[in-house]
């Protein structure tokens, strides 16, 4: 590396440096309040704001800010065009007069409106400024107005839910299922419940046993082949076998 290299090397790194430096206490710059104002009174002026003017949501929030930003603005150039007045004021005095005493506040003040007024002066623009921003402040309620009306806020309630409709009759318990009568000894009750059946295949026992351990299996006499109805056998009365 030839010492130029070096030279300019070591520039850009003391120059970086500085620029770290400075970064460092660089303040990003706020939406309404300028480095001469404070920001705490700022925020206090939109709490202020927001108590007024009860947003219900963000977009009315979002409303409120530009009221507030419209406004402190409204208010700065107001204290500009009071200092601007003061300024000329004193320079219009300062200048030498051949006047009577009592006429001299009169041309002071006159020198200082033509100068402040006449044509496309400063005042002029900082008038026609504050009127933009006033119709900002007056379309941004309009929106509030219109959000609070349109958008109100409501309570987010769970809504109470509804017994399921059955779509599916309703089947007769099956016979293991049914609680047995009061009238039964305790002793019996706590026994466990059959499980009856009408198919005797060995399978299907050895099935029965399987999902239903230590529950005895009675084998019920087949349903007639021909109408496939029961109802006239009376199984009381029939001779049961256990499995």
């Amino acid at each position: 590396m030839t010492p130029d290299e070096k030279a300019r090397n070591s520039r850009d790194a003391n120059n970086s440096g500085e620029l770290a430096n400075i970064i460092s206490h660089f303040v990003p710059p706020h939406e309404a309040c300028v480095c001469t104002e404070e920001r705490d009174d700022y925020e206090a002026f939109v709490a202020e704001l927001l108590a007024i003017y009860k947003p219900v949501n963000r977009s009315g929030r979002l409303a409120v800010g530009d009221i507030a930003s419209a406004s402190w603005q409204i208010e700065r150039l107001k204290k500009v065009i009071t200092s601007s007045w003061n300024l000329t004021l004193t320079a219009c005095a300062a200048r030498p007069m051949e006047l009577p005493e009592e006429l001299r506040d009169i041309k002071i003040l006159v020198d200082s409106t033509a100068e402040l007024l006449s044509g496309n002066g400063l005042l002029s623009k900082l008038n026609r400024e504050i009127a933009r921003l006033q119709q900002a402040v007056a379309r941004a309620e309009r929106r509030i107005k219109f959000i609070n009306k349109s958008f109100p806020d409501a309570l987010i309630t769970t809504p109470a839910q509804e017994k399921p409709i059955r779509t599916q009759p309703v089947s007769e318990p099956a016979v293991a299922n049914t609680p047995l009568s009061a009238d039964v000894p305790e002793t019996l009750q706590n026994l466990p419940q059959p499980i009856y059946t009408t198919e005797c295949a060995p399978n299907v026992i050895k099935g029965y046993q399987r999902d239903f351990p230590g529950r005895p299996i009675v084998i019920l006499p087949a349903e007639t082949a021909e109408t496939g109805d029961d109802d006239e056998y009376d199984y009381s009365d029939l001779p049961r076998k256990v499995a």
